[in-house]
């Protein structure tokens, strides 16, 4: 839920409550809402406003607007990346034991990360199977895309606690930084993807689901140029 609709949704409960009291005890105010008839302003306001915050579609999609298309996961783009990016680097010349020792612990922290995300993607696509089946209406899908929309901004969050290992050479630190940067980029497009499918799902306008795609296609994209640097930087350790 973004902020537009989550102030629009205070506001329009502000108005609600407000003439709801003015009808009841008569006024709002002593100066201008003064009556039940000029307390119901408020009233109608609050729910106009509620009516056009809200998603206002209720029944299932019923027919076919095309398909979305999930992304392949963090760990299926490893394995066709990494090994591949790594097998065609040198080793360091000056490598270091330690420096070996201390990478494997960031890769898995990184994965970790991608794991929750692919959870929740995973979840997406569950979401619009059940859409396009009508097995739930569209005002249950667009709350729970918001939901994953959330546990998508988590694990980005876990990335953040992720720093390159300290005992790498530092050119292989800024590289595994680079990697961090375009894994952000990677969630934040795919999250875009998901509040797009939160506009189709109140207009069932074919361009929202388009853009779901093409942000998920953009997302794979930066995944695809982090694991290029991981290759990189596993390949110079010799792993």
């Amino acid at each position: 839920m973004d902020f537009a609709v989550s102030f629009g949704l205070i506001t329009s409960l502000i108005l609600l409550i407000a003439g709801l009291v003015g009808i009841l005890r008569g006024r709002i105010d002593r100066r201008w809402l003064t009556t039940p008839l000029r307390s119901f302003v408020p009233f109608a306001l609050g729910v106009l406003l509620l009516f056009t915050v809200l998603p206002p579609p209720l029944r299932a999609v019923g027919e076919d607007r095309g398909r979305f298309i999930l992304p392949p996961t963090a760990e299926e783009m490893y394995d066709e990346v990494v090994p591949r990016v790594a097998g065609a680097v040198e080793p360091n010349a000056d490598l270091l034991p330690e420096q070996q020792a201390a990478y494997p612990l960031w890769e898995r922290q990184v994965m970790t990360a991608h794991r929750a995300a692919d959870k929740a993607l995973a979840g997406v696509a569950r979401v619009m199977e059940a859409l396009e089946k009508g097995e739930i209406d569209r005002f249950t899908a667009w709350v729970r895309f918001g939901v994953l929309s959330q546990d998508l901004k988590q694990a980005d969050l876990l990335l953040h606690e992720v720093v390159p290992p300290a005992k790498l050479n530092l050119a292989d630190q800024y590289v595994l930084r680079d990697a961090l940067d375009r894994l952000h980029e990677s969630l934040d497009q795919k999250r875009a993807g998901i509040q797009a499918l939160q506009e189709y799902t109140q207009d069932l306008s074919p361009a929202h689901l388009e853009k779901a795609n093409r942000q998920m296609e953009l997302g794979n994209a930066s995944l695809i140029e982090a694991l290029e640097y991981i290759g990189q930087v596993k390949g110079r350790l010799g792993l």
